[in-house]
This record gives C-alpha cells, structure tokens and sequence, in this order.
C-alpha cells in the first residue's frame, strides 16, 4: 500500500501548484486581470490530496508495515492544514477508513477506504465520486500480498467541459523481497473513461458574460457555447495497465501492457479500436531501484518544503538514469498496434546503448549517438489511404466533395508509398508496406538504405 502512497506523493509533489512555495506579494498591488472561467478548479482537491497521501506514507514509513501503521492509526490526526481541507471536501476531518481482520494462517485482510461524496470547488467545478475500497491480503512477515480495489465512479463537470471514469478496478499478487520491492503482477482497469469540451478554449469570465448576453439578444439560451467552445467530446472503452515485475538475479526485469478496446474522439474519424502496447525493459540493477524507492520515500515523506523537495528528487532519478543506462538496459517493444477501419497497423522495437559510460548520460548529443535502435513497421495499404484522408479532411469544408477528396488523399498516399518502395526503403507485401527502420550511431536507415525526411516531403 504504501506504494500507492508515494506514487500519490511523488506526481502530486511535481504538480505546479505545489513544486514551489508562493512567491511574495509585490510591493505595489497591480491591476487584477480579468477572471478566469477555468477548465476545473482543483487547487483545493490537490491540497487535500497530497496532504492525505503525504501523513498516510509517513505513517506507514519506509518498512511499509501495515499492522505496526493499523496500530498507529488509532491515535493519529492529520496535520490542521490537512484537517481543514478534509472537512471542506469530505465533510468529516477523519474521512478515510483503514481496518483489518483476521483472515486465518496467520494472515490478516486489511481494507483503506473512503466514502462517496459531492463536492463543489470555489469556482463551481462539480465533483462526485462513489465509495472506494482498497482490500490488501498479507501473510504475517508481510512477504505476501494480494490485493483488490473497485471504485464506481468518478465525475467531474465544468461549465462546457466534463470527465468521468467509471468501473474501475485493480487487482495484484506480489511478494516482497528484501530491499523492500514488491514483485510480481498489478493489474489497473477502467472500463469507460469519457471527456468532452476540454479541448475548448478557456475565456475570461467578462468575456464569456458578453457572450453569453449577445446570445440572448438572438433568442439564444445563456450559456449554450457555439461548436468551438464546445470543443471535442470522446470514450476510451475497456482501458486497462498490467504490469509485472520480476527478478532475475542482479537485475530486474519490468513488463508492461497498456491496452484500449475502442478510443471515439467527436467530431473526428471513425473509432481506433484494439489498441495494444506490450513493452519489456530488460537488465535494470535491482539495487539502484531499491536505493531509489528509499530514497523517493525519504523525500516525498520527509519534513522539507516544496523547494527543497523538487531540488532532492532530481538528483534520485539522475542516479537511477545513469545506473540503469550505463549497466546494459534494454527497451522492447513487442507490439504496438491499432486497428482502424478494419484495418491493423503494427510495429515492433528494441532500443538499446553501445558502451555507455556515465559522462555521456548527461551529454545528449553522444547519448543519441550511441543509441540503437531497430524498428519494423507493417501498415496495410488501405490504412495509409485511410490516413491520408483524416489528417486532408480537417482543413476544407463541409460543401468540399467528398469523392473528389478521398480520390486526392488516395493519390497522396500512393504517391508517398511509391516513393518509399522506390527508394528501396520499404516493400509492400501482402497488400502491406513493411520497412525495417535502423537508428545506429547517429545515422537513420532504412531496409538497409540511408533515410532522410525528405523522403517524406511533398514533390
């Protein structure tokens, strides 16, 4: 659990509101500017939200021992700050559950939760969300684990913009080794994810009353934002992160797959459907991820300012980046696909470093010089012209025919893909362009052949 705590603390830590301590009023006052009609106001939720995550972990400490933290919670208080924010959000100053019981063998079930809520942000945002639960099995050394969480739902609703999350849940089965890493598999799942109007541009509040009595003057209602202002609205259905950790000996070996039934972005193309990422990073040095994890616990956890927090934690991932880089890690892509149109692209990857040495991790030119990377891309035909057609169609109208259009994206598509066969570049096989694609010592290549963008170039 206390993983979730200092994931929490760390993102929260880095967020522009809290990266840095305010700065001092100016001695002359100026002019306020016009007020903002901002996408979501939530400076509130952030604060409680960090000073949450930030007395939660410092309760759990670095051990990351829940029956020594169960113990403990029974006598503790957040910090008044903290208290404050909690009791403006959630109505109560001691809002979160954290409970455990018997569950036989020795093993205890322990549950952290919060209730369903309503909150309204100084500026009108709208939040809702509904109970969460987070369930964690563990043997009795705390060795063992094997955790659940549901939450329902989530809203959040803006004048002219809106997100929900809905069926979300986690699940994971993992055993501690010693240095305090947590191996095995994690599972994170939201089973609809829905936006709209976030794109839509943010006007100041007189202007968005000018506008909105101009649309009364024509027998329009207020407030009802023309399609601009509306921005674009979409679904992402059946999103879902595994990822797995496991050792392997000196060295530490991280999966990960990201996956997408459907993304449906309006107005816009047709729906992108199955889409699939399945990443490995070979050869990570167990010992400088334990130093790390130590490390990110002491600062983000620790008694220091914000200032003094931003300035710990870049030289934590500075060291983790030169051990990781310099000690032979291995990036691959085992897939990376998408189906649109009935139509699938995919393409596969390795990237690795040639003889790196720690000078040359702070020196991006010879970091990228010493770069390999292999790449091999399939895109059938038909997906090319498809392509071709949705990034032409944004800039001509509505009365543009639509015909004569698809002919001229076509004939852009063939001609680009005529270019890259032609060159020796690529080859279409089985109503496919494939292209092996080299990045090594600074130079691109292609099927073997030196590739520039000109290629790529209209002529």
């Amino acid at each position: 659990m206390n993983k979730i705590f200092l994931l929490a603390g760390a993102l929260l830590a880095g967020h522009p509101a809290f990266a840095a301590e305010p700065p001092p009023a100016p001695a002359v006052e100026a002019a306020p500017p016009a007020p903002q009609r901002t996408r979501f106001d939530h400076g509130e939720l952030l604060a409680t939200a960090i000073g949450a995550a930030h007395d939660l972990g410092a309760l759990l400490g670095p051990e990351d021992t829940l029956a020594k933290a169960l113990a403990n919670y029974r006598q503790f208080e957040h910090s008044p700050a903290t208290r404050r924010n909690l009791q403006s959000v959630f109505g109560d100053q001691r809002p979160f559950e954290f409970s455990g019981v018997a569950a036989g063998k020795g093993a205890t079930r322990y549950r952290l939760g919060f209730p369903g809520r309503g909150y309204l942000s100084p500026s009108g945002s709208n939040y809702s969300w509904s109970a969460f639960k987070l369930d964690l099995l563990r043997n009795k050394a705390e060795t063992r684990q094997r955790g659940s969480a549901e939450w329902k739902l989530v809203s959040v609703l803006n004048e002219g913009s809106s997100l929900l999350g809905a069926n979300m849940f986690y699940d994971s089965k993992q055993t501690r080794a010693p240095g305090g890493l947590w191996y095995g598999s994690e599972r994170y799942r939201i089973g609809t994810l829905m936006f709209g109007g976030l794109d839509a541009p943010a006007t100041p509040a007189a202007t968005a009353a000018t506008a909105d009595s101009a649309r009364s003057a024509e027998g329009g209602p207020a407030g009802a934002a023309s399609d601009v202002d509306k921005g674009r609205s979409g679904t992402i259905q059946g999103l879902e992160l595994r990822s797995d950790m496991r050792q392997r000996g000196a060295v530490t070996e991280l999966r990960y797959q990201l996956a997408a039934q459907s993304i449906v972005v309006k107005p816009g193309p047709l729906p992108v459907q199955d889409v699939s990422l399945k990443l490995r990073i070979l050869n990570v040095n167990t010992a400088a991820l334990s130093d790390f994890r130590r490390g990110l616990h002491a600062v983000v956890f620790g008694r220091v300012s914000a200032d003094e927090r931003g300035g710990l934690m870049q030289p934590l991932w500075e060291r983790l980046l030169k051990t990781t880089l310099t000690q032979g890690v291995v990036m691959i892509v085992d897939e990376l696909s998408a189906r649109y149109n009935g139509n699938e692209a995919a393409l596969k990857a390795r990237l690795s470093f040639d003889q790196l040495r720690e000078d040359d991790v702070a020196t991006p030119g010879v970091l990228l010089q010493k770069m390999v990377a292999d790449i091999d891309l399939r895109v059938p035909v038909e997906l090319a012209k498809d392509l071709a057609y949705v990034m032409a169609r944004p800039h001509f109208g509505a009365d543009m025919d639509e015909t004569k259009l698809r002919a001229s994206s076509d004939a852009v598509a063939a001609k680009l893909i005529g270019k890259l066969v032609g060159g020796g570049f690529a080859r279409v096989e089985r109503n496919e362009l494939r292209m092996t694609i080299q990045f090594k010592g600074g130079k691109l290549s292609a099927d073997g052949k030196p590739l520039s963008l000109a290629v790529f170039a209209g002529g």
